[in-house]
């Protein structure tokens, strides 16, 4: 999307700064996958590490899935 406009990018994209995500790295079925925590027991699958391309293609591994997690990762 484009944005026409004389206004400073920063009042364009004020309030959509970043916020800390916290983000963790571990394995389902030996598969290297990142982890956004959205809460103390679950968390929001948003990358696949791997090198395989049947990987990407496995419903269960799929960005914005939320999964169970411990209180120390899975």
């Amino acid at each position: 999307m484009l944005i026409y406009t004389i206004a400073p990018i920063e009042e364009v994209l004020k309030g959509l700064e970043d916020t800390e995500r916290e983000l963790i790295e571990v394995e389902i079925n030996g598969v290297p996958i990142q982890i956004e925590r959205t809460s103390p027991t679950s968390g929001q699958i948003v990358r696949v590490f791997s090198t395989d391309p049947q990987d990407f293609l496995d419903p269960n591994l799929q960005p914005g899935i939320t999964i169970p997690l411990g209180p120390e990762g899975r």
